[in-house]
C-alpha cells in the first residue's frame, strides 16, 4: 500500500510540474521491493515444505538453508530496484525495466521461479503418498508460477513490441 500511495504522490506531483518528488520515487520503488522479496521468499519457504513436511521452522538447523535463500533473494531484488535508476530519464525508455534493467529482470526472475519449482518437486517426492499434500503443492505450483513469472512474461511481451507501442 505505502509503496502504491507514494508512487501516486509522485505522479501527481509529476503532473503539475514535470519533475515529480524523486524522494517519493525512490522509497515507492525501495517498498515494492521490499513487499516482492517477502512474497518471493514466503514462496521458497512454502514450496521448500513449510506445512507440509515440518511444521515449524528451525532456524538453529535451517541456517544454512535459509540464510544463503533470503540473502539470494534481497540481492535480486537489490539489484533489480538499483537498475530502474541507472538511466531514469533516457529517452529510449518507455518503462522502468527497458534495456538491460528488463533482461536482468527477466534472467534473475527466471532463475527464483527455476528454485521455487526445484523446491515444489523435492516437497512433491516427500508427499508422494499423502493425496491432500501433493493437491496443495500443485495449487501452490500453480499460484507461485504466475507470480514469480508475471512480470518477465511481460518483459518478454513488450519487447516483441515496437518501442513507442510499450
Amino acid at each position: 500500500m505505502t509503496a502504491i500511495f507514494l508512487q501516486m504522490v509522485h505522479l501527481w506531483a509529476y503532473s503539475s510540474d514535470g519533475e515529480g518528488i524523486q524522494l517519493c520515487d525512490v522509497i515507492s520503488k525501495v517498498s515494492q521491493g521490499f513487499s516482492e522479496v517477502t512474497m518471493s521468499l514466503l514462496l521458497i519457504t512454502l514450496a521448500s515444505g513449510w506445512k507440509t513436511r515440518y511444521e515449524e521452522i528451525d532456524f538453529d538447523d535451517g541456517l544454512e538453508i535459509y540464510l544463503p535463500m533470503t540473502a539470494l533473494v534481497l540481492m535480486v531484488h537489490i539489484i533489480l530496484i538499483a537498475l530502474t535508476f541507472v538511466d531514469m530519464d533516457a529517452s529510449h525508455k518507455y518503462h522502468d525495466f527497458a534495456g538491460v534493467q528488463g533482461w536482468c529482470l527477466v534472467f534473475l526472475k527466471t532463475i527464483l521461479f527455476l528454485y521455487f519449482a526445484y523446491c515444489i518437486y523435492d516437497s512433491q517426492e516427500h508427499c508422494k503418498k499423502e493425496r491432500e499434500k501433493l493437491k496443495y503443492l500443485s495449487q501452490l505450483r500453480m499460484l507461485g508460477a504466475s507470480y514469480l513469472l508475471a512480470i518477465p512474461v511481460s518483459v518478454l511481451v513488450s519487447f516483441m513490441c515496437e518501442p513507442y507501442e510499450r
